[in-house]
């Protein structure tokens, strides 16, 4: 063996090697903003403007980590509620403390945060296919392919920046394996546990997918333990999953004194997702291969897109029935294949109810149940998001699934599965580089209207006019009534007498 394939040999070498791999694929539509990270917003309308308008208040002006006085003047909000990513925007105003002038840079690091998201995303994957026993360059190739498709990418171009950390979900499932299988399974929990309690305080819908995903698969495997009596790991399994909820919902009990919330939100059964969603995704994103396998429009709510990216759909309908005779004939491996992970196969399963979910079952608007019915279910108004575990569980299963049907082909066949394992991977990337280009160019004509110097002169003058010591609070107006009240503005400001 020469010297360079040996270097390879070394795990942390390999994995270095794929998260480069994975940036520098992410430099190819991003590199312009990852080299000024703080010129550019995703978004600077909406919700996507308020979404850096509280991290960045939240950083600078707020005198505890809990609580947000930037809205709903005088009374204020607790943090989790405005979409402030708490998780980060406190470790940053902790720092800013100690390093003066962060609180300035907040539009970067929420930018750098979504992006180098990605690549966290991707190698997480990497880790899960390579415990399943795919060759590392593949598995590499596979995590930056499924991770570029993700649907939470659109959430990245619409500001939703708690809602588009992949790695949430894709890293907390890696732990959740090691500590069923690994000796070590307590600081794998303990990893897990971390991941999950993070995601719900980056957004609360990120890390509730992450746990009920694990909380499905936990019920699927809990019954060999039960069986071997290994109860210690049961036991470490299960507090990986309720520990960090248990501690969210202690944690909110103790700091949220705002009262009135609504006990019914509106829009569960809008933002439930469709096979539209699944199928395709919003046709602004659509690739001329998308177009070509389902030709006419799929209307969709974007809040709900679930798509599951033309390789799933391909890989699905080859490996399902194939894994499916493999597994009725339940014959011995022969040399140099590779069996079928258990778990992925359940990884896989645990997915299915979160998709039913997505769709907004078992709940029906005109003859129920309803969803406010159940509690703490009911605060979910946006079901259609709850798809994104299966967008993982199903290319995991396709893309470990192609590796495993080529190693297992033999003669003419094998040609033909290596030409599937290709097709799998460079079908994702094939669509995502249709996704990123759209995204990308969007994001180009967003400057960042956070920052006095990405202001125009004439809105420079009107901060300047502006005397932010005589006044409280900004009012903002409804269009409607300010053509109503034939008047210009779109804000009103109260005086501090």
């Amino acid at each position: 063996m020469n010297t360079f394939a040996s270097i390879f040999q070394r795990p942390w070498v390999r994995a270095l090697a794929v998260i480069i791999v994975a940036f520098a694929a992410l430099f190819v539509h991003y590199g312009s903003l990852l080299q000024a990270p703080g010129s550019r917003l995703f978004s600077d309308t909406g919700d996507g403007l308020k979404n850096y308008y509280v991290f960045a208040y939240h950083v600078a002006h707020d005198s505890t980590l809990m609580q947000f006085d930037g809205m709903n003047h005088p009374f204020g909000e607790q943090i989790g509620y405005p979409d402030a990513q708490p998780a980060l925007s406190g470790v940053v105003k902790l720092i800013s403390v100690v390093v003066p002038g962060v609180q300035n840079h907040t539009v970067a690091v929420i930018n750098l945060a979504a992006l180098l998201g990605m690549v966290l995303t991707a190698f997480s994957i990497y880790l899960l296919l390579c415990h399943f026993g795919t060759n590392w360059v593949y598995a590499g190739l596979c995590g930056i392919a499924l991770a570029a498709l993700s649907p939470q990418t659109f959430r990245v171009q619409a500001a939703h920046h708690g809602l588009s950390y992949g790695w949430t979900l894709t890293l907390t499932a890696y732990f959740f394996i090691r500590t069923i299988t690994s000796i070590k399974y307590h600081r794998w929990a303990l990893f897990g546990g971390m991941i999950t309690f993070i995601g719900l305080y980056l957004h609360p819908y990120t890390g509730m997918i992450t746990a009920s995903w694990m909380g499905f698969l936990l019920l699927i495997v809990c019954f060999p333990m039960i069986q071997r009596k290994t109860w210690s790991r049961l036991f470490y399994s299960g507090a990986l999953v309720a520990g960090p909820i248990a501690l969210f919902l202690l944690v909110q009990a103790l700091t949220d004194h705002h009262t009135g919330r609504t006990a019914h939100p509106l829009g569960f059964f809008e933002y439930c997702t469709s096979w539209s969603g699944v199928l395709a995704p919003p046709s602004g994103y659509r690739s001329a291969l998308s177009w070509s396998v389902f030709p006419w429009n799929m209307p969709q709510e974007f809040e709900a897109t679930s798509y599951l990216g033309l390789g799933a759909m391909l890989g699905l309908i080859v490996l399902i029935p194939t894994r499916a005779i493999q597994w009725a004939h339940n014959a011995p491996l022969r040399e140099g294949e590779v069996a079928w992970p258990t778990i992925l196969t359940a990884l896989f399963l645990a997915s299915l109810p979160l998709l039913g979910f997505a769709f907004g079952l078992p709940f029906s608007e005109t003859n129920g149940p309803y969803p406010w019915s159940i509690p703490f279910i009911g605060q979910f108004r946006s079901p259609g998001r709850f798809g994104w575990a299966s967008y993982y569980a199903f290319g995991l299963f396709v893309m470990f699934g192609s590796w495993w049907l080529w190693r297992r082909a033999r003669g003419f066949s094998r040609y033909a599965a290596g030409a599937f394992a290709a097709a799998i991977p460079l079908l994702y990337l094939y669509e995502a580089n249709t996704m990123h280009t759209q995204v990308a160019d969007s994001i180009a004509h967003h400057r960042n209207v956070l920052s006095y110097e990405g202001l125009l002169p004439e809105e420079r003058m009107l901060i300047d006019r502006v005397d932010p010591k005589r006044y409280r609070a900004i009012i903002p107006i409804l269009t409607s009534l300010q053509v109503r009240m034939n008047d210009c503005s779109c804000r009103t400001i109260i005086p501090c007498n």
